[in-house]
């Protein structure tokens, strides 16, 4: 039995079926005609002409081609009956199909037979997605008047009726009934055939029955965007234009900035003002995610002064980290030296009835991300216009106590600020999204389920791009590199700086990862990243310098290829005048390279981390940015990458390598931002031959499509296999310094 079918699965052919739609009326049949594709040569004949070779003398080929047509068609015809009649024919080239046996064919069989291995050729318009078109419009009755759509409410109850429309057009009464009813799963429509997924006129028509018949035209617009089942409404230019103009992704109208401000905007900052002001008037979430250094606090700065000269008196509450809460104050008594601040926090900050008196009046209270969480019932008490959200990264994991604190608040607009595009890190823009459109993206499991898993897994472009049509109305990004946006800002020029290791980092090194191999095996979940993190930490210490493995006093750069190198650059800086941030993410190294560089130059050397307090932070920042003020700047990666404005260097050092290049980027972005007149160099440090140089590769690897997503954190590390921990450690040759 097996030996008649054994040759099929050698056979060098693959059948494929074309699907021909009917010219003319959609009454005519439609047809599926018979193809053979030869997986040899790439061509592929049609059934007619491969009949037609029969009775050639010595046609062994031309049999051998048939004689599988025949078979394929009839393993077919087991799934789509039409194949099998069409076997009855001396020499079958196709066959005719009814329309419900082809609505039968596009919507299951079709993809049955793909995954058996046969191809299937569609028509043109099914490839450009004519499944799920059917849609929802508003028609609203007896139009509007010119308040309806009132700025800061939903002015009058509008009546609707809800249309149906199928790829943009608008059903007739007779098209509507017979598509609701499911007799027509395919139809032709405005001249072009559309297949209507039973799935998803099942959820259309359940949808619809939960739909208002009556709403204002704030709530109406905030329901449409949010809905993915409505595209737009009828009858009602204002409501239409307003529509529009979010799924645009633009501004309603152009706004002049607030008088009261000292200075002007940008043009790409009064667009975005504009935008968030748009937003916030239809009690919409948004958010800003420009580049860093683009200004987005004046932005936002902008937006709550106008919301205030437009009447409301409420106060907006403003969360940022602590680092750069100063900054927040000084920029606004810069550009709007009239708005009254209240900042919360410190140990003599008001508690209870103090704190609700105390900000009565003020149109701006500036908060922390842990005073917000700590806090939160207080906070509550409050009946606030809106809330701003900086450094939104704080907010990204939905499990936090921050995050949930953040959601708690009742606002009748929220808006949160970020530098990381949002469009990188899906996984995280489930939190953003909720906390300012709640509900928009269903729940969270659905989400991970829908978007995260193909997206991260399975590299899924198009979902990708679905879900940023989704967002898009929400979220405004603009990049330095468009010169558009900042013209006149310098170029950023990034230069990696390779070193090797020293012979003792070597033996450590060496030391490091065979521990690791022996430990590692039959080690599972928590132990097992626990060693793995505990490895890597102590390879790329070893990279920076022995001293922080080895516990010892000894921090002389002679023991370090990487502090050599270091010190190198720093005196071709120091000889031209230039200043230079220096970051790294061990505090350890950081004490060291403070010393280390004062010792070297006679000079001091700030160095910025955790636990240095709020008001030395400030001071720091004030003489660096003066001159001539320090020449280097240590930072810490946590306490420095965010938040700071350090215009006064132009150069910037990454002296260890961080897993995920968006906070490196942030931490760039302290020099590289609006407000710097030079080149900013960029000088990345980089160990050959260590995981360090394979930090680059597998980054890299994870950036193959347009969209694709890198964690935020640095859990996909510890979930290498072993072979790939052993790749990442290995020590190459290039690693030994000469």
């Amino acid at each position: 039995w097996w030996d008649r079918f054994e040759w099929m699965a050698k056979a060098p052919f693959k059948v494929c079926l074309e699907v021909v739609e009917p010219e003319g009326e959609a009454q005519s049949p439609w047809r599926l005609e018979y193809m053979i594709h030869s997986l040899h040569t790439g061509v592929t004949v049609r059934a007619r002409d491969a009949w037609m070779l029969q009775g050639r003398a010595g046609d062994v080929r031309g049999d051998y081609m048939r004689r599988y047509l025949l078979i394929m068609l009839g393993l077919i015809g087991a799934f789509v009956k039409p194949v099998t009649s069409s076997l009855e024919e001396e020499a079958p080239t196709g066959c005719d199909m009814s329309l419900e046996e082809a609505s039968d064919f596009l919507g299951v069989q079709a993809e049955d037979l793909t995954g058996m291995g046969v191809g299937v050729r569609f028509p043109q318009w099914w490839e450009k997605g004519a499944r799920d078109a059917l849609t929802l419009r508003g028609r609203v009755l007896g139009g509007m008047s010119g308040n309806a759509a009132a700025p800061a409410g939903d002015g009058e109850a509008l009546a609707l009726k809800w249309e149906l429309a199928l790829g943009g057009a608008v059903l007739s009464d007779g098209e509507r009934s017979a598509v609701m009813d499911g007799r027509l799963p395919l139809m032709r429509n405005r001249g072009r055939w559309r297949f209507i997924d039973p799935n998803h006129l099942q959820a259309v028509r359940r949808h619809m029955e939960s739909l208002p018949s009556e709403a204002g035209a704030a709530e109406l617009v905030r329901l449409a965007v949010r809905d993915q089942y409505i595209d737009g409404f009828m009858d009602a230019p204002e409501l239409e234009r307003i529509y529009d103009s979010l799924r645009e992704c633009r501004a309603h109208e152009p706004l002049s900035a607030p008088g009261s401000m000292n200075g002007s905007l940008r043009p790409y900052q009064s667009r975005g003002y504009s935008w968030l002001s748009f937003l916030s008037r239809l009690g919409l979430g948004a958010c800003l995610a420009d580049d860093m250094g683009l200004g987005k606090t004046v932005q936002a700065l902008a937006m709550i002064q106008h919301r205030r000269d437009c009447g409301d008196r409420r106060p907006v509450l403003l969360v940022c980290p602590m680092s750069v809460m100063e900054n927040w104050r000084q920029e606004t008594g810069r550009f709007f030296p009239g708005m009254s601040t209240y900042v919360h926090h410190g140990r003599a900050r008001d508690r209870g009835d103090d704190f609700v008196r105390g900000i009565s009046g003020c149109a701006m209270v500036l908060t922390s991300y842990a005073l917000l969480q700590r806090e939160i019932s207080l906070y509550q008490r409050v009946d606030w216009q809106g809330v701003v959200l900086d450094e939104a990264q704080n907010i990204k994991n939905p499990d936090t106590q921050q995050a949930r604190a953040a959601r708690a608040i009742k606002s009748e607009w929220r808006v949160v600020l970020t530098g990381t595009p949002i469009e990188n890190h899906v996984g995280d823009l489930w939190s953003i999204m909720e906390f300012l459109v709640p509900g928009m993206l269903g729940s969270r499991r659905s989400f991970v389920n829908c978007y995260v898993k193909p997206i991260q897994e399975g590299r899924d472009a198009a979902l990708m791009e679905d879900l940023r049509k989704m967002v898009a109305p929400f979220v405004l990004r603009r990049m330095k590199t468009d010169r558009d946006i900042a013209p006149d800002l310098p170029m950023k020029i990034e230069t990696k700086v390779y070193c090797g290791l020293k012979r003792e980092q070597v033996k450590l090194y060496s030391g490091v990862a065979e521990a690791l191999t022996r430990e590692i095996g039959g080690a599972q979940g928590i132990r097992r990243r626990g060693l793995v993190l505990a490895a890597l930490t102590r390879a790329k210490q070893i990279c920076d310098h022995p001293s922080l493995v080895m516990k010892d006093l000894d921090f002389g750069a002679d023991r370090s290829a990487k502090l050599e190198r270091l010190f190198s650059l720093a005196e071709e800086m120091h000889e031209t005048g230039d200043k230079a941030l220096i970051f790294t993410q061990y505090v350890e190294m950081g004490d060291i390279l403070k010393h280390q560089l004062q010792e070297r130059f006679g000079r001091e050397v700030m160095f910025l981390h955790g636990s240095v307090f709020k008001d030395a932070r400030d001071r720091m920042v004030r003489r660096f940015q003066e001159e001539p003020g320090p020449r280097f700047f240590v930072l810490s990666m946590k306490a420095g990458g965010v938040g700071l404005n350090l215009t006064g260097a132009n150069h910037v050092v990454m002296y260890d390598r961080w897993w995920n290049p968006a906070v490196e980027n942030q931490a760039i972005d302290r020099a590289y931002r609006i407000g710097q007149t030079r080149n900013v160099h960029v000088h990345i440090f980089c160990c050959r031959g260590t995981l360090e140089e394979r930090i680059d590769e597998l980054i890299a690897s994870k950036k193959e499509v347009a969209g694709m997503v890198i964690e935020s954190n640095d859990n996909w590390i510890t979930e290498l296999s072993d072979y790939e921990l052993q790749r990442l450690l290995l020590l190459r040759p290039a690693a030994m310094e000469v």
